[in-house]
């Protein structure tokens, strides 16, 4: 896991998933509404780009959620990408 936020946005965070040898598998980008009368500290999205989910990926996502959701005291909403431009 490292590290990935805007300015001034420290509570954002990223995962990738890596399939060996390095093959990027998914990423996951937990981020927050900073449009002007939108943001609230204690509601995020965690977006997931992947093309495809296995169920293992979709778990190992679910368990890091949880996990933010518990110690942070915050309410997140998982979204799916598998198609971007």
């Amino acid at each position: 896991m490292a590290s990935a936020c805007r300015f001034h946005s420290c509570d954002e965070k990223v995962a990738v998933i890596f399939a060996c040898p390095g093959a990027i598998q998914a990423v996951g980008i937990l981020h927050y509404d900073i449009r002007p009368g939108h943001f609230d500290p204690k509601a995020a999205t965690l977006t997931i780009y992947a093309k495809e989910l296995p169920s293992a990926v979709d778990m190992a996502f679910d368990a890091w959620q949880a996990r933010i959701e518990e110690t942070a005291a915050i309410k997140i909403v998982k979204e799916i990408q598998t198609s971007w431009k």
